[in-house]
């Protein structure tokens, strides 16, 4: 079994080529999705947020407040590291879990943005990046998610610059329209498989 990470920034497409993966056979773990469940399922998880950012982080329906969420750490460099330290060790485990269900295909993929910062690198065989020009990536995420290009200016400033991932990864994934993704991932399969 070969685990190829997915990773990217905002608004680059990784959650399209993700689920190319899943069309063609391949399961893939989001991490993102995987960390928005365990706030609901992880009991410690659970705690660790209450502890760090009071009851009201959980609506009614004890699900987190994932905007709240988001404007508190946001613009809180300590808040953000201390969430990050509560989650991405329950992500990893769960990944594990979840790698262990799925042990019989030859392939798996795993999603996420946080690559590097949650260590998930180190659990991989192979890592793909994808790309896409930042005027492009901007546009998306303002269709998308309603924001502005200023906010979305200010997120890809906090994540890795594309060049970096690029240069850390085994294949690059372009997504700025120029080339067709199914056959990007079709070879990139035919390349793992061949190693």
């Amino acid at each position: 079994m070969k685990i190829l990470a997915l990773t990217g920034g905002i608004g680059s497409g990784k959650s399209t080529v993700a689920e190319i993966f899943r069309v063609l056979g391949v399961p893939v773990f989001d991490a993102d999705s995987a960390a928005k469940e365990l706030y609901s399922i992880n009991s410690a998880l659970h705690r660790g947020l209450i502890n760090l950012f009071g009851e009201g982080i959980f609506n009614e329906n004890n699900k987190p407040d994932n905007k709240l969420l988001a404007s508190i750490v946001f613009n809180d460099p300590v808040r953000l590291n201390q969430l990050n330290a509560l989650v991405h060790p329950a992500v990893i485990e769960y990944f594990g879990e979840w790698k262990q269900k799925h042990k019989d295909y030859p392939l798996l993929v795993h999603e996420t943005a946080l690559l590097y910062e949650a260590g998930l690198d180190k659990h991989s065989d192979y890592i793909a990046v994808v790309t896409a020009d930042e005027s492009l990536r901007i546009e998306r995420v303002c269709r998308n998610k309603g924001w502005t290009p200023e906010q979305v200016k200010e997120r890809i400033r906090r994540q890795f610059p594309q060049d970096l991932l690029e240069s850390k990864a085994d294949f690059v994934i372009n997504n700025d329209g120029r080339f067709a993704l199914l056959p990007q991932v079709t070879e990139l399969i035919k390349k793992i498989q061949n190693n």
